[in-house]
């Protein structure tokens, strides 16, 4: 299955689902979505000057108008990067929607999804990167994150069984520090040394392959994979 192939069918198939309020799955699509980017857009939001309790309405208000006003539906794959079409909605939100949203419901609407504000308050206040940057700096510096965390989360539940133990492997995958010497790693586990060091570069590879098919869900042509895992590098190297 090529990339575009497994791309069509899932990310841009949740963008248009999401898109239509009138269908039964258009809310577990969309949640699908925030789950992905309000990380990035509340990053955004934050570095220009909106307060914690801000970013929090402001996000969860722009996903509210996502659907009621479908703007979705504009979302055009022919036009690339899904993540750029919603950087500029969210810079049109903020410019001209926000504050006529907020009069209108007094306060705000309801609370789409369940925003993890103190985790990404931690991740600025360590992340000088993000904190100093642009604000499409900081989207950018959380969209790269995103995309490898999900890339984790898929690679321990492929690893979740291994009998090495997936905690183990894990410790290897990009030289983290606090690895063990391979020799005490494979003593630990029970086998060889050379069978551990053959795991762990089967699990960096396929971890880089995780990463180029979840970047791959962010474009449109897989021409442009490239220059995404290109811009992941930089934007993570700082």
């Amino acid at each position: 299955m090529s990339l575009f192939h497994e791309f069509s069918e899932t990310h841009w198939s949740q963008v248009f689902s999401a898109g239509r309020a009138d269908t039964p799955c258009s809310r577990q699509a969309l949640e699908a979505l925030c789950q992905r980017y309000w990380g990035p857009l509340y990053f955004y939001a934050r570095r220009r000057g909106r307060t914690r309790e801000e970013a929090e309405d402001l996000t969860q208000e722009f996903f509210q108008q996502l659907i009621e006003k479908h703007w979705l539906e504009t979302a055009d794959p022919e036009r690339g990067r899904f993540r750029n079409f919603l950087l500029r909605a969210m810079e049109n939100f903020i410019n001209k929607e926000w504050a006529k949203s907020r009069r209108q419901k007094r306060g705000g609407g309801c609370r789409m999804i369940a925003l993890d504000a103190d985790t990404m308050e931690a991740r600025l206040a360590l992340d000088e990167a993000a904190a100093t940057g642009t604000p499409e700096h900081a989207f950018e510096v959380k969209w790269a994150e995103t995309v490898l965390a999900l890339a984790r989360e898929r690679i321990v539940q492929e690893y979740g069984t291994h009998a090495m133990g997936v905690e183990l492997l894990m410790k290897y995958l990009a030289g983290e520090r606090g690895a063990p010497a391979f020799a005490a790693g494979a003593e630990s586990a029970g086998v060889t040394e050379a069978a551990l060091k053959s795991a762990v570069h089967r699990l960096r590879g396929r971890f880089g392959q995780l990463v180029r098919e979840e970047v791959a869900r962010t474009v449109a042509d897989p021409a442009e994979v490239e220059d995404e895992m290109r811009q992941l590098l930089s934007v993570l190297g700082g």
